[in-house]
């Protein structure tokens, strides 16, 4: 941890935010390309390349862990693993509750619980609302996915053959690259507006997990410790999704 916290501390890593930030998407840059390698040794039929599976795994899981150690340091920095604990307890029911809903009473139900707990957060999902360019990257990346999907399905009919599992690998690492890119310009306009390195990627973190949160947490209506919207997200017009420091 104390050589992770030496990369990523501000005089270490970089005195820069964005030099920060180009360092942390070249990381992602590379884990892209190694899983594409990995990936690709494995479901090749050319045993001159299958040879190079076992080196190939052994770079995805240093890779891998990491970009896990690094990320975590970075979410215990900006709050983020904070935040999540914190709505841990509320998930954990809710996913009980709600699978017992649909069991007893069917998929209707689970829409009705749905669309309750939209009408009991909405003061919640306006202070989502307010992160527009958090809200078109999760939409540009979504496209992309979608997109890359579609071409998939379309070029490959169905047929798995060694060119077209090739061509989903291709089509895979496009859309890593892609939503890496997509990231990097986020971080880079948040950066020049002013904002931290730390607080753009809790605003990337924090915005799609409490959407999904906030669709299946009817709880928050309870006005119980560990449930309520007022515990998890502070008083009426709270901006939740601040850094604690900089409120």
């Amino acid at each position: 941890m104390s050589t992770v916290k030496a990369c990523l501390d501000q005089n270490d890593f970089s005195p820069k935010e964005q030099s920060r930030c180009n360092k942390f998407i070249s990381f992602l840059a590379v884990f892209a390309l190694v899983n594409f390698f990995f990936q690709y040794t494995l479901f090749s039929t050319d045993l001159s390349i299958r040879t190079f599976i076992k080196p190939a795994a052994l770079l995805q899981v240093v890779v891998s862990l990491s970009l896990i150690v690094v990320s975590l340091y970075i979410y215990y920095k900006n709050k983020v693993l904070h935040y999540l604990l914190r709505l841990l307890p509320c998930v954990f029911v809710s996913m009980i509750l709600m699978n017992i809903v649909s069991n007893l009473l069917g998929a209707a139900a689970l829409v009705l619980w749905c669309v309750a707990s939209i009408y009991v957060n909405r003061k919640y999902f306006k202070i989502l609302a307010l992160r527009k360019n958090y809200l078109h990257f999760i939409v540009w990346c979504t496209a992309l996915i979608i997109v890359g999907s579609v071409i998939a399905a379309a070029l490959t009919h169905g047929i798995v053959t060694p060119s077209t599992v090739n061509m989903i690998l291709f089509i895979g690492l496009v859309e890593g690259l892609g939503s890496t890119a997509l990231l990097w310009q986020l971080l880079s306009k948040e950066i020049a507006a002013g904002q931290t390195f730390y607080e753009a990627i809790r605003y990337t973190v924090l915005i799609p997990t409490t959407f999904m949160f906030l669709l299946g947490g009817l709880l928050t209506a309870v006005p119980i410790k560990f449930f309520s919207g007022e515990y998890l997200f502070g008083e009426d017009g709270n901006d939740y999704l601040q850094m604690p420091e900089s409120k």
